[in-house]
């Protein structure tokens, strides 16, 4: 398995009262990257449970996908680039989100 460290990911964190909010940077194990075919973007998955798509050329995020209860492990583009498939299990990472 592929894992790469992306340490400029950040969450914006509602605090209690409602009002405020900031943003923390938060280092998330990247488990898998997978290139698109046809318009050369990638998709990133990671231990957060999230999928991300991204475009390179101009290194900005397409898509990103609501969180799941467990990381997402890895992840394939089929040759037409019509279908993407991944997959969850336990990757062993200790930080809890």
């Amino acid at each position: 398995m592929r894992q790469v460290y992306r340490w400029c990911h950040t969450h914006n964190i509602r605090l209690p009262d409602n009002k405020l909010t900031y943003s923390h940077f938060l280092g998330v194990q990247v488990n898998d990257i997978v290139f698109h075919p046809v318009h050369g973007t990638l998709a990133t998955v990671g231990s957060d449970g999230r999928y991300n798509f991204w475009d390179k050329d101009v290194r900005t995020k397409l898509k990103s996908a609501d969180q799941l209860n467990q990381p997402i492990v890895a992840c394939d583009i089929d040759s037409s680039g019509k279908v993407f498939a991944y997959a969850t299990s336990y990757d062993w990472c200790l930080v809890s989100y």
